[in-house]
């Protein structure tokens, strides 16, 4: 299972393809595994041309859920270097 270490959080991510990194995010509480997102039937076909690298955030799917408030704040967030 792909995890990054990143403040202490340990996000799961996947890759998929090669050249260009294009990192596609989910949106609220979302998760890699939803059927009926748009990016799961996209990502064949995005990672023909990128190297698509996409993240679950904050106590989504299988990543950290810190239980912490303060962890969910949007300066926080600003602060996690994604890279």
């Amino acid at each position: 299972m792909p995890c990054a270490t990143v403040n202490g959080l340990h996000p799961y991510y996947e890759e998929q393809g090669s050249g260009p990194p294009l990192l596609l995010l989910n949106g609220a509480a979302g998760t890699l595994d939803d059927s009926k997102g748009a990016r799961t039937a996209l990502r064949p076909y995005l990672a023909q041309r990128y190297r698509v690298v996409q993240v679950e955030g904050r106590g989504c799917g299988r990543t950290d859920n810190p239980g912490d408030p303060d962890a969910y704040t949007y300066a926080r967030w600003r602060r996690t270097p994604w890279r």
